[in-house]
């Protein structure tokens, strides 16, 4: 039983069905749905948020991990291994690998939660829960640290379009959204004419003169692209 201290309380709370749905970001409003006689009936999220909740497996994203499997059985702790075992994890998409990052012996594990959070950024709990997933598999003698990408928005400040509606703002943000989903990784490049491809691909778009950004666009060690902002959002 929890006791209201100055007026206020911390409760535990469980989402009545299991999926992404269930997730909520810390300060998120949230409400009792059974009104108690003299308690308020708003409340926001503590720090860390409501985390964990993620939707059933697509078949298609079974299947490719079958398929990865079958072409790449486990080696005991090889590089695919680790990213085997973090897509394996519940609402995990993306996961990536680098040896020795922190010295000899050392694996680095980043993942990317990209149907989970708008962002694709996992939380604390999220990193939590998979360092403990891959402690149950890994090799004794490797020192493997998980952590989350750094987010680095990739933001579209300067562009003209033809036509220029809300359709062809709309296509032109799925678009850019799928090329960060396809090519953003930690550390890595995101090449300025793949940035003006997909806005040309855009369904409506005729033309177009991007003038910010003006360059391919890197990234520190760690860092991962996020969508960004518009000139019109």
């Amino acid at each position: 039983m929890d006791t209201l201290v100055a007026g206020a309380a911390t409760v535990a709370v469980k989402a009545a069905t299991a999926a992404e749905a269930g997730n909520a970001l810390t300060a998120a409003a949230v409400s009792l749905i059974s009104p108690i006689a003299g308690v308020t009936t708003q409340a926001s999220v503590a720090a860390g948020g409501l985390t964990g909740g993620a939707d059933a497996e697509t078949d298609a994203s079974l299947r490719a991990r079958v398929l990865a499997r079958i072409q790449q059985p486990p080696h005991g702790g090889a590089s695919f291994d680790y990213v085997e075992w973090s897509l394996a994890q519940p609402g995990v998409t993306r996961a990536w690998v680098y040896a020795q990052e922190l010295g000899l012996g050392t694996v680095t594990v980043r993942f990317m939660m990209d149907n989970t959070y708008a962002d694709g950024i996992p939380l604390a709990a999220d990193v939590t829960a998979l360092q403990a997933a891959i402690d149950l598999v890994r090799p004794v003698t490797a020192d493997v640290t998980v952590v989350a990408p750094v987010p680095v928005a990739l933001n579209i400040a300067g562009l003209t379009l033809t036509p220029s509606n809300g359709a062809v703002q709309t296509a032109i943000e799925a678009e850019i959204a799928d090329l960060i989903r396809r090519e953003a990784e930690p550390g890595a490049t995101i090449l300025i004419s793949h940035i003006r491809e997909a806005i040309s691909i855009a369904a409506g778009e005729t033309d177009h003169v991007l003038t910010n950004p003006v360059a391919d666009i890197t990234h520190a060690t760690g860092e991962i692209a996020v969508v960004g902002t518009y000139p019109w959002s």
